[in-house]
């Protein structure tokens, strides 16, 4: 069950279902980006929606530029926390950039999603 709302929120989120996909999160849930001074930028629940939103156009800036995201299923540790491994690639196969998305879960819904990214 942990991991459907992983998936749920990566297919919803992509397709442009902004609401689904920020329905996954729960009420306190916070999306840490890796970029920012803290280190990483936090945003929160009522925020989420806009950084689909802004990644979604970032994506298809990629895409015409010959490059796309790639997620991995998660692999879930235990109940509550999973991982994303994720990758940016050229339309070739030539991997740029990779990552993890570290997830926490609270009853059926995103605590937090931790991103690390390979600088």
């Amino acid at each position: 069950m942990s991991a459907e709302v992983i998936t749920r929120f990566f297919e919803s989120g992509s397709a442009g279902d902004i609401e689904t996909a920020v329905d996954c999160f729960a009420d306190d849930a916070q999306w840490i980006a890796p970029e920012g001074s803290e280190p990483g930028t936090v945003y929160t629940k009522s925020e989420i929606g806009g950084l689909i939103n802004e990644m979604n156009e970032m994506r298809e800036k990629m895409i015409a530029s010959g490059m796309d995201g790639h997620f991995n299923p998660p692999v879930m540790f235990g109940e509550n926390e999973a991982l994303v491994r994720w990758s940016v690639r050229t339309t070739d196969g030539k991997v740029i950039g990779r990552g993890v998305d570290l997830f926490v879960l609270r009853e059926g819904k995103i605590v937090l999603k931790d991103v690390f990214r390979k600088a």
